[in-house]
């Protein structure tokens, strides 16, 4: 992993930035993580489990919510997952229309982004982009 290090206007007195995967530092002598699901199971370990029981309860969670096209972040303190975030790209009603004129001219319009294929796949589907045309978790 490629590591940056950057000052925040908190008070945080180390923290290191993993580019597309997370940060991690130590804010009032705890040490926090904040970043994809992956690098919050790095962080932590095997430790790594939700408030309510076991880290396979985190994968659950993470599936239900990549089902749903979500794409997630996590934080843990001190070693334990506080809090999965999912999150849900919309578009725009012109982003539909633009993708349908450049189909109606026989241009071929596919979707490059960084986010997992579930939420990829469901916000091209929203725009009218093929699957065979996503290309997924592209960092």
């Amino acid at each position: 992993m490629r590591m940056k290090r950057i000052k925040l206007q908190t008070a945080s007195q180390k923290c290191c930035l993993f580019s597309g995967k997370g940060v991690e530092g130590t804010v009032e002598g705890r040490r926090v993580g904040v970043g994809s699901v992956q690098f919050i199971q790095q962080f932590c370990g095997e430790a790594c489990s939700t408030p309510q029981g076991s880290a396979a309860n985190l994968e659950q969670i993470a599936s239900r919510l990549h089902g749903e096209g979500c794409m997630l972040s996590a934080i843990a303190v001190d070693g334990k997952l506080v809090c999965v975030l999912g999150l849900k790209d919309s578009l725009r009603k012109d982003s539909i229309e633009a993708v349908r004129l450049l189909q109606d001219m026989d241009i071929r319009v596919c979707m490059v982004t960084g986010d997992n294929e579930s939420a990829a796949h469901a916000v091209a589907a929203e725009a009218g982009i093929g699957p065979e045309d996503v290309y997924a978790q592209v960092l």
